[in-house]
């Protein structure tokens, strides 16, 4: 049987039928983002003072965060005058 192909911009979310911490999330999925990469969707019921509200976190699957690039060092002589 083939997965389920999402279209891009589209996403499915379902019971998390596994929790066994309330540190795990209430609701889990996948979908696609607009720029067609796999994005898991990670999902929890919380209570806050105004009410019940989700809070969620996303995981792009072929993200590779960017290395911050070192600045290069002015040479003192470029600077000071004398």
């Amino acid at each position: 049987m083939a997965e389920f192909e999402y279209k891009a911009g589209s996403f499915s979310l379902f019971p998390n039928e596994k929790k066994t911490k309330d540190s795990q999330p209430d609701f889990t999925g996948k979908g696609v983002s607009l720029d067609n990469k796999k994005i898991q969707f990670s999902v929890w019921l919380k209570e806050g003072r105004k009410g019940k509200f989700m809070s969620g976190q996303i995981k792009i699957d072929d993200y590779v965060p960017q290395q911050v690039k070192a600045q290069p060092k002015e040479d003192l002589d470029d600077i000071i005058p004398f």
